[in-house]
């Protein structure tokens, strides 16, 4: 059972993931604690944490606010996510078992199901899970952590994306990719699969962007 205060740092980062608070809005504090049902020490923890990972900016005599989209930030992100993505993959092939790999099958079903169903939450959630799960392979905690931050905020992006239009089905190729590389060995094949769905997903987010 999660802790008061990371019931509130969860629904609140899940706010501003899916565009339920939008970028530049000013959040009132009493008022989000009333919708969480929360005092005020959990709700002030959660906003702090959100803003130590730049969701969430606090600004004296303001009070709360929810933190731009920033193209710079966005590349760095990007960047950083494809610099571990591609190294670590080449590590990978030594941890996978059939089981792991039915799994990763599994979270794409789950992806396609909610994608079909119009469902762009679940989309995102499978999408994450995927993505985490493919690096939870290596059975570091501390990787593990530092991507899904990076997921975080990037997803907060694509969720906006996908709200103006629909997905793309090379991202879905590119999974399937990923996973085939990884069921038959391939690192050479892996890190190309990787590397392209990065900057496949750099190009979509920024042509978004750039409207």
């Amino acid at each position: 059972m999660l802790s008061l205060n990371e019931k509130a740092y969860e629904l609140i980062k899940e706010w501003i993931l899916f565009a339920k608070f939008r970028q530049g809005e000013v959040i009132n504090e009493r008022q989000l604690m009333k919708q969480l049902g929360l005092g005020r020490t959990p709700v002030r923890e959660a906003i702090l944490r959100l803003a130590n990972e730049r969701l969430l900016r606090v600004i004296p005599r303001r009070g709360v606010v929810v933190s731009d989209i920033d193209m710079m930030d966005v590349s760095r992100l990007l960047e950083m996510r494809k610099v571990l993505e591609i190294h670590y993959a080449k590590k990978i092939n030594n941890h996978v078992s059939q089981s792991d790999i039915g799994q990763l099958k599994g979270l794409l079903h789950q992806r396609s199901k909610a994608k079909q169903e119009g469902a762009i939450q679940a989309v995102v959630r499978a999408d994450k899970a995927f993505h985490l799960g493919f690096f939870r392979l290596l059975d570091d905690a501390f990787l593990v952590e530092v991507l899904e931050k990076i997921y975080d905020r990037l997803f907060r992006i694509w969720i906006l994306a996908n709200l103006r239009r629909s997905d793309d089905p090379e991202i879905d190729r590119d999974h399937h990719r990923i996973v085939k590389a990884l069921e038959e060995a391939d690192s050479e094949g892996l890190v190309s699969a990787i590397g392209h769905h990065i900057d496949y997903f750099r190009q979509k987010i920024f042509s978004v962007l750039m409207e």
